[in-house]
């Protein structure tokens, strides 16, 4: 949807959640909406462990309302990760003391165990009733002020959690048809938790990072991920009457025209392509989202450097037909100072409130 002509509104006039809900509809903001993918990352800032993040209820959601309370994001979400639908279907997570969750021993070691793979239920299936349980406490808690939503990995970046990246990609090369079967069983699994999602009443976001072209060819992508994305992007229009949110890393600029055909509503982009060129090829059909760089700038960086880039952001995305949400390029790292984060919110208070005044990004 075209955004309508901005009229001035004070800063901080609008909740989250009403800000968000004129940002769908096209309507004027009082700044840009900001969000920012912190959750276990920051689970230690809020005081809670990250095996507690991951595992506990109570964990996801004091986290979560602690980053509410500190930063005012513009959305709340609990995540299946990356890992979590493949736990879900047999691989082994583990979760250690000092880093993220990784995959201790995948759930198919050759084709023939595909056999073992079942329907999951959501409501059943590992974690996924920790997560869809989370997502309504918080709700019941802080949605009145700001849009609770689920996300989900897609599945591609699924499968390779759920087989070893290295022996789903010789699949693909050796053994298409088992490499086919895994990705049909994770799209049929991620349909029922995404129809969970909207049994509930949420909206949902999709994560690929595994799709950028800086990891497989555009040949591989047309065949191993966009039938499989594309169609769980129709379940959540289908189930939730949205489209949804959609990440990939790195490179992807090749993969816009594709992803927005597909009927991605809002496409987040890694901080290694360029906000301005996505503006001009799909910024007509879909949301931009991002994209200063986590590592470089918010990780390494320092709140000087966290301004400027939000700035550079402002400057190539700011008139984006379909809209534009301040982001970084992927998920927070571990490690990252809490006075980045300060920054990146306060600068995009500060210039990116309207009226636009491009003079100030100078």
């Amino acid at each position: 949807m075209a955004r309508e002509e901005m009229t001035p509104l004070t800063r901080e006039e609008m909740t989250p959640l009403e800000r968000m809900t004129a940002f769908r509809r096209g309507q004027p903001v009082d700044h840009f909406p900001i969000i920012l993918d912190m959750g276990a990352r920051l689970a230690p800032a809020a005081g809670v462990s990250l095996p507690d993040y991951y595992g506990s209820l109570e964990g996801m959601v004091q986290t979560e309302l602690w980053l509410f309370k500190r930063f005012r994001q513009d959305s709340v979400s609990i995540s299946t990760g990356l890992r979590g639908m493949a736990e879900a279907m047999g691989a082994q997570i583990a979760y250690p003391a000092d880093g993220i969750s990784l995959v201790a021993q995948p759930a198919l070691v050759c084709a023939d165990d595909i056999q073992e793979l079942e329907e999951i239920d959501p409501w059943q299936g590992g974690k996924l009733p920790l997560y869809l349980e989370a997502l309504q406490i918080l709700r019941e808690k802080i949605g009145d002020q700001v849009e609770v939503a689920g996300h989900l990995a897609g599945p591609f970046s699924v499968a390779l959690a759920l087989v070893g990246s290295q022996r789903f990609l010789d699949w693909m090369q050796n053994q298409a048809a088992a490499a086919h079967r895994v990705l049909q069983i994770i799209t049929k699994n991620n349909e029922n938790y995404i129809k969970a999602l909207g049994q509930l009443g949420f909206k949902a976001g999709l994560c690929e990072p595994a799709a950028s072209l800086s990891f497989i060819s555009y040949t591989q992508f047309q065949e191993f991920v966009y039938p499989y994305l594309q169609a769980n992007m129709a379940s959540c229009q289908k189930y939730l009457g949205c489209p949804p949110s959609l990440h990939v890393c790195g490179r992807s600029k090749l993969l816009w025209e594709d992803l927005a055909a597909a009927g991605c509503g809002v496409l987040h982009l890694g901080n290694r392509e360029d906000l301005a060129e996505a503006k001009v090829l799909v910024g007509d059909r879909c949301s931009l989202m991002g994209n200063v760089a986590p590592v470089d700038t918010l990780l390494k960086g320092t709140p000087a450097d966290v301004t400027g880039a939000v700035k550079a952001c402002l400057q190539k995305a700011y008139d984006t037909p379909c809209g534009y949400i301040l982001s970084a390029g992927c998920e927070i790292p571990l490690g990252t100072p809490l006075a980045n984060i300060e920054a990146f919110f306060q600068a995009g208070r500060r210039f990116g409130s309207w009226p636009i005044q491009p003079e100030v990004w100078e």
